[in-house]
């Protein structure tokens, strides 16, 4: 933008009211938010269905993240449980296992 239509909107800002300050950025805010939308391809009649879309996959994949962290904790206690059992076996027939072998009725 030249110097000189940076000067004149300079001059025109000092001389508004309250009000017309209010519309003027109003006006730039809403021509910036229309601009935005149209680089994004949401400036048609489609645009309310298109968000309704984006708002249900991101709570999709909200979910689904939820139900996978907490498949991950359930098998990582899970394997927790095993380790803490075959410790607790190995603690309380010793380390070659005889004595199981025998309880399951081997040898």
């Amino acid at each position: 933008m030249p110097e000189s239509e940076l000067m004149e909107i300079r001059k025109m800002m000092v001389a508004m009211s309250d009000r017309e300050m209010t519309e003027f950025f109003e006006g730039i805010a809403e021509r910036g938010a229309v601009r935005a939308l149209k680089k994004v391809g949401l400036d048609d009649e489609f645009a309310a269905e298109d968000l309704r879309n984006i708002r249900h996959s991101w709570k999709a994949w909200l979910s689904l993240k939820k139900l996978a962290w907490k498949g991950f904790w359930l098998q990582v206690g899970r394997i927790i449980g095993v380790g803490l059992t075959i410790s607790l076996l190995w603690m309380m027939f010793g380390a070659k296992g005889e004595k199981i072998y025998r309880m399951i009725g081997g040898g």
